[in-house]
């Protein structure tokens, strides 16, 4: 299924949606676009969290997961938020553009 037929599908549901990528979102012009706008949250882990193993980033997602909750539910709108592997306690995201 294309990202942007599954992407509506999230957005047309009643509950809330963050979406991890660890390709930082490197696709075609129209994917790219179907994820800047597709009115959802979205988390890009930076390049570091590549070289982990599912255990280690498993780990580190579980050790991220308060402050990414308090970020998500603080916010109104959709952000787009750069992860890198070294924890910190914020983000730092930028307000997304919604069509």
């Amino acid at each position: 299924m294309p990202d942007e037929e599954w992407l509506e599908q999230l957005k047309q549901s009643d509950k809330t949606w963050i979406i991890l990528s660890k390709d930082r979102f490197k696709k075609s012009d129209p994917e790219r676009l179907a994820f800047e706008h597709c009115g959802i949250t979205t988390i890009n882990l930076g390049k570091d969290w590549n070289k982990k193993n599912v255990w280690e980033t498993a780990m580190r997602l579980i050790e991220w997961w308060p402050v990414i909750s308090k970020e998500v539910l603080q916010t109104s709108g959709p952000m787009h938020y750069d992860m890198t592997w070294a924890k910190s306690p914020k983000l730092k995201g930028r307000q997304k553009a919604v069509k």
